[in-house]
């Protein structure tokens, strides 16, 4: 009995393919940063824009001292109380 090809696309899988699609030339650019903070920050800018290409718009927060970046939908400020 032939098995059935999978072709459920999720907004998992083309996320993490823009991802990697965003991220890849970042990541192979013979002049890539020495330095780790600005590769955190090419990184958070490509995914970024893989976020704005899927949801319109991107907000980045990157924070050293706890060690955590964030990339997510940018709502705006206005927003009810």
């Amino acid at each position: 009995m032939k098995e059935a090809a999978i072709s459920t696309i999720t907004r998992r899988g083309i996320l993490g393919g823009l991802v990697v699609a965003a991220a890849l030339p970042v990541m192979a650019s013979a002049a890539a940063p020495e330095c780790p903070r600005e590769r955190v920050r090419q990184a958070a800018a490509a995914l970024a824009a893989a976020m704005t290409a899927l949801h319109g718009s991107a907000r980045v927060l990157i924070d050293h001292d706890t060690g955590v970046v964030a990339v997510m939908k940018d709502f705006g400020q206005g927003g009810a109380a």
